[in-house]
């Protein structure tokens, strides 16, 4: 057949030796249940492999000449990945993990850093008292059925949602039922309220590539699986909150990252320009790089929502946001382990809210006032 292979050859000739062996054995009933185990045990690898073989032939059979990154280039390029298996982890006091409960805690521990009220200094305890404070802007204008509809059709049918309901089946509803699908929404962004079963999302660790052979947490990185419904909500919001920040032309004018119609090459182009005009005057020119490891996992809700304080965002804008960094929980599960986690920091990653969120509260960063031969260059490498 097209899909046998020498690999699958071997593990046939394994099963096929094991089988007879445990029937022939008679004198020994524990023997025989030992042997019975193994032919059974590699029996099983072998028809896993075949139908994994199997399942591969079927996408390449049925390639799409017009997507040339589909299932075979994934294939070739050897970018298939089989199901996470967790192993046990170095802990920070150099031992290891002894079972999978105490691996998903550590894991839980490096994914979701805690922001505590009894760490907070002057600055963060004014942000907190705050951010509780009512604003007296004006409301923005409610989200419209084309808006809405519009932020469901850039959603990645292909990507796993956070439960049942996929982009495509919602994308149906606001059709057939477009005021009421429509009004939902609204009335979130009326009381300023993201509802509470929209903000748990489901943890998926991947491991990085090219670190499979660490123990380390670090290894991994996590994608939060999001209930859809509460996606486009995100969507909906961050929209609105960024129009508001460039249509006012606020962002500073040194960010690169998550901007429209700029990049880390417009970032690189600007650093070499200011170098060149500094080298022509015969002046030294000091370079440094900050790297702001876990940006969206660390950044501090308090922060944010003062910065949108500070810009005189629409009042509904700033409740439904203040609603949205309020009583979030991840999940991480395994077949038969679970454990859930509050969150207190930063955004989901894979959200629609994380880059435009970010910007805010780094504007704040690039806008303070530096010595005349200093420049800050902000931009945003994704991994």
């Amino acid at each position: 057949m097209p899909w046998w292979n020498e690999e699958l050859t071997t593990l046939h000739k394994k099963a096929l030796a094991l089988r007879p062996r445990y029937q022939r054995t008679t004198n020994d009933a524990d023997l025989k249940q030992q042997r019975r185990l193994r032919y059974q045990e590699s029996n099983r690898t072998r028809q896993a492999k075949l139908w994994e073989d199997i399942k591969i032939l079927k996408g390449l059979l049925y390639w799409d000449s017009s997507n040339p990154w589909n299932s075979v280039y994934r294939y070739g390029a050897g970018k298939t990945r089989g199901a996470l298996t967790l192993s046990t982890l170095k802990a920070n006091t150099n031992t290891h993990t002894a079972n999978i409960q105490s691996t998903l805690n550590q894991l839980m521990d490096y994914f979701i850093p805690e922001d505590m009220e009894s760490s907070d200094g002057a600055y963060h305890k004014t942000a907190r008292q705050l951010i509780t404070e009512p604003m007296h802007t004006a409301n923005d204008i409610p989200f419209t059925q084309q808006e809405v509809q519009a932020a469901l059709k850039k959603f990645d049918s292909r990507k796993a949602p956070g439960d049942a309901l996929t982009s495509e089946i919602l994308l149906q509803v606001s059709r057939s039922f477009s005021t009421l699908f429509t009004e939902v929404y609204n009335e979130c962004l009326h009381r300023g309220h993201f509802p509470q079963q929209w903000k748990r999302s489901i943890i998926h660790p991947e491991v990085k590539r090219g670190k499979e052979g660490l123990s380390e947490v670090r290894k991994y990185r996590q994608i939060s699986l999001i209930n859809t419904g509460g996606k486009l909500l995100e969507k909906l919001l961050i929209n609105r909150i960024n129009h508001y920040l460039h249509t006012n032309r606020l962002p500073n004018r040194n960010q690169h990252g998550f901007i429209p119609q700029n990049s880390t090459v417009e970032a690189a182009m600007a650093m070499k320009q200011y170098v060149l005009s500094h080298m022509q005057q015969r002046n030294y020119v000091i370079m440094v790089r900050l790297d702001v490891q876990g940006a969206f996992d660390a950044a501090r809700w308090p922060s944010i929502l003062c910065n949108l304080r500070a810009l005189n965002y629409p009042r509904n804008l700033y409740n439904l946001a203040r609603s949205y960094f309020s009583e979030r929980v991840e999940i991480l599960h395994t077949n038969t382990y679970r454990t859930e986690r509050k969150v207190t920091a930063g955004c989901p990653q894979g959200s629609c809210c994380g880059p435009g969120f970010w910007n805010v509260l780094y504007n704040d960063l690039l806008n303070m006032k530096y010595s005349s031969h200093t420049k800050i260059i902000a931009f945003a490498i994704l991994p």
